[in-house]
Formats: C-alpha cells, sequence, structure tokens
C-alpha cells in the first residue's frame, strides 16, 4: 500500500482490512523503542535548544544595539519546547483532550526555576499564546476595587547582571506603584529551558513508570493522526494528482547537508 493509500485511509473511511497495514507501517516506521526515544531527547532535542535557540539569541545579542530581533522569536521558540516536552511529561486531565496548555504549564511550574513558580500561567500565556498569534505579548489591566492594575511586559537580551537577575520578577514602576512591568530577559528565558530540559530527563530517568508514560505519550505525538476535514479533502486532491515522485533511495543525497 503506497503511500497516498494511507493519507486516503487516514482522511476517509478506515476499512478493518487496512488498519492492520497501517498499524504494520506504523510499526516499522514510526514507532521508536524506549532507548531510540530517550537517545532523541538527549541528542536531537538537547542540540535544538542549543543549535537553534541559546546560540541564536547570543548571537542575536552581540550584534550592535537598535537591532530589533531575538525579543519575540526566541520566547515563540522557547514555549514550543516547552509545549512537546509539557506534553510527555504531565497527563491530561480527565476529558480535557491533548490539554496542551494545562500541561505546558504545569512543566514550567515542576521543571523551571522556582522565579517562574507563581507566574507560570500569565509567563506561557503572554509569552507563548500572545507572541504566536498577535506577535507581541498583550498588556493587560486588572480592578480591585476604584484601582485599576496595569500589567506591561519588557524584553531584553542584554547580559548585564542587572537584567539578568531581574528576569521573570514583577517590578514596580517607580512612578506609578499600580503598574507592574514583567522583564523577560530573552538569554536567561534560553538558559532556563536547557536548565528545564535537564531536570525533566532526570525525572524520567529515575522513576520507571514515569519513562515508560513518556515513551508512550512521544509515539503517540509521531502516530497517525486524523485531520481536519479541510486538511482531508486537500490530501485526497494532491494524493489525486501528485506533482512529482520523491524516490526514496535519492532522500538522503538531496537533503543532507552541505
Amino acid at each position: 500500500m503506497g503511500a497516498g493509500g494511507v493519507g486516503v485511509v487516514v482522511g476517509g473511511k478506515i476499512k478493518k482490512s487496512l488498519i492492520v497495514e497501517i498499524s504494520k507501517l506504523k510499526r516499522k516506521y514510526f514507532v521508536m523503542e524506549e532507548h531510540e526515544v530517550i537517545n532523541y531527547l538527549n541528542t536531537t532535542i538537547r542540540n535544538l535548544i542549543i543549535d537553534d535557540i541559546i546560540d541564536v539569541v547570543k548571537f542575536q545579542s552581540s550584534r550592535r544595539k537598535g537591532r530589533n530581533e531575538g525579543f519575540f522569536d526566541v520566547p515563540r521558540q522557547v514555549f514550543c519546547i516547552v509545549d512537546f516536552l509539557g506534553y510527555l511529561l504531565i497527563p491530561p486531565r480527565a476529558n480535557k483532550g491533548h490539554d496542551t496548555s494545562y500541561r505546558a504549564i504545569k512543566f514550567i511550574e515542576t521543571c523551571f526555576p522556582e522565579r517562574y513558580k507563581n507566574i507560570a500561567t500569565l509567563v506561557y500565556q503572554q509569552w507563548r499564546h500572545d507572541t504566536v498569534h498577535t506577535l507581541l505579548p498583550k498588556k493587560y489591566i486588572v480592578k480591585k476595587g476604584n484601582v485599576e492594575i496595569v500589567l506591561n511586559w519588557l524584553s531584553s537580551r542584554s547580559f548585564s547582571k542587572e537584567s539578568l537577575d531581574i528576569h521573570m520578577m514583577p517590578m514596580y514602576q517607580k512612578e506609578n506603584r499600580n503598574i507592574i512591568t514583567i522583564v523577560s530577559n530573552v538569554n536567561q528565558l534560553a538558559e532556563d529551558l536547557l536548565i528545564s530540559f535537564d531536570v525533566f530527563i532526570k525525572k524520567i530517568e529515575h522513576d520507571f513508570d514515569l519513562k515508560k508514560e513518556c515513551i508512550r505519550r512521544f509515539n503517540e505525538l509521531i502516530d497517525f493522526h486524523v485531520p481536519k476535514p479541510e486538511c482531508k479533502d486537500i490530501i485526497i486532491k494532491i494524493w489525486q494528482n501528485p506533482r512529482g515522485i520523491l524516490d526514496g533511495k535519492r532522500v538522503s543525497e538531496i537533503f543532507e547537508d552541505e
């Protein structure tokens, strides 16, 4: 059964005789054993955090002042990894589906340094949801009695000790006690992600049942998924009218690093 057949089966009605074929394909190509998953986490994911986030923000921070870069793309990258690790580590609540936001927030509370613990939900809202969906973190206003409390944000990529020390620390404005700012230092945020990753690895290394669940959830992520109806129709159309042939033997040659 060709790859196009899999697309139609997953996107459309699944016949019993074809479920076996999908199961075989999944077992052969997509299910990873325990040692493979652990190795993938310790190499690929760790290197991704270092190469794609930490090294990138260091490069951006070393460039001349005034360049508007790194302030929002780094948090987006960081919290995508948090979503992934939270999915692996934290079980969903009952009847909540994948419960991705809850699991990511619990991961922050569980694995990130202490300074994140009491503001994890707010940090995730501003620096994950807001930057992904509306580019910029949102500013918030809350009323408590007759008082209006304003929550502002500030993003820094400075290596100064002061900037690193106040990272994720709520600070009130000198001129107005009711204006609170949470400073995000993207260099410290990236380093804290790596710290949280090491905490995550230690947790699963020392808990057999947790490791087993982590492996199961990892394979769940890379399993076949049923697409939304609008995507299903597209998959069927491109299966019916592909633009070319991809030779599996040539893939490594075509896509290898120069």
